[in-house]
């Protein structure tokens, strides 16, 4: 137990050193946070900059989806990626993309994989989520929107 203990310290250590895309910093946040199977996880308190608007995009979204979305033209859409985005006003403030990659499963998933949803908005008041831990080939998380 104390060697697993020192081992998660070393991580939290490295993973510190460097600057951290939005997923890593969740994932820091829960591995300090959530102690247990569940927990809840707020995005402002992961993101260093201003936002309003935050959007997750599935691999499934059109560009035409991802611009009715957001209400402007979105040229940053790619085949068989995920997104998140978040906007100021309406100027893109930050993009992350995920590929997708059925051998190497993404950390965090936003949603249930039943949700027939391509886009997620959230406003920084309701980008809270219940936090699940999932037993695949390696750890990942579920975020599920607290509604």
């Amino acid at each position: 137990m104390k060697k697993v203990s020192i081992l998660f310290t070393v991580c939290i250590v490295v993973l510190s050193a460097c600057k951290k895309n939005l997923q890593e910093r969740i994932l820091i946040d829960i591995y300090s946070e959530c102690k247990k199977k569940e927990c809840v996880i707020n995005i402002k308190n992961v993101t260093d900059f201003n936002w309003n608007r935050m959007y997750i995009f599935s691999v499934q979204a059109s560009q035409e989806e991802m611009n009715k979305a957001m209400g402007f033209t979105y040229n940053g859409w790619s085949d068989l990626t995920s997104q998140i985005v978040f906007t100021l006003n309406d100027s893109i403030v930050y993009v992350e993309k995920d590929s997708y990659d059925p051998d190497a499963p993404s950390k965090i998933n936003f949603g249930e994989d039943n949700d027939t949803a391509h886009c997620m908005m959230f406003t920084p008041a309701t980008a809270i989520f219940r936090v699940h831990k999932e037993p695949i080939k390696k750890v990942c998380y579920t975020l599920l929107p607290i509604k």
